[in-house]
C-alpha cells in the first residue's frame, strides 16, 4: 500500500554522506533510516511499508523523466511482491530496489 509521502519531494538528502547514490533513470524504491544509498535525484511519490516486518521504503520516480500516473501502482506492487519474496526466501531487505519500469508501445 502507498501511503502519500505528507512533503513529498526527494529520496534522500542530496548531499548527505551516504556510500552510494542512486543514479538510474527509472522508479526506485530506497529504504528508510540507512545510509548506504540514496536517489537524491527521484520525487518522492509516497512511502510504501512491507506487510511483514514494517520496513518502510521511499518509492518515486527521476525527477528529468517523470512517468504517468499508471506506473506509478505497478512499481508500488512490483516492490511489495520483491518485499513479499525477501520473506518467503528468508532474505533480508535490499536498501535499493530498482522497480525498472518501462512504458509499454500501444
Amino acid at each position: 500500500m502507498l501511503n502519500r509521502h505528507p512533503a513529498s519531494g526527494k529520496i534522500g538528502p542530496m548531499y548527505e554522506s551516504y556510500k552510494e547514490r542512486f543514479l538510474g533513470l527509472t522508479p526506485v524504491a530506497i529504504k528508510l533510516h540507512q545510509k548506504e544509498i540514496n536517489a537524491a535525484h527521484h520525487y518522492t511519490w509516497g512511502i510504501v511499508t512491507c506487510d511483514q516486518c514494517k520496513m518502510e521504503f521511499a518509492i518515486g520516480e527521476y525527477q528529468v523523466y517523470p512517468q504517468s500516473s499508471r506506473p506509478e501502482m505497478e512499481c508500488v506492487q512490483k516492490l511489495e511482491r520483491f518485499l513479499a519474496e525477501d520473506h518467503k526466501s528468508a532474505r533480508e531487505h535490499e536498501n535499493v530496489y530498482d522497480l525498472g519500469w518501462k512504458p509499454s508501445i500501444f
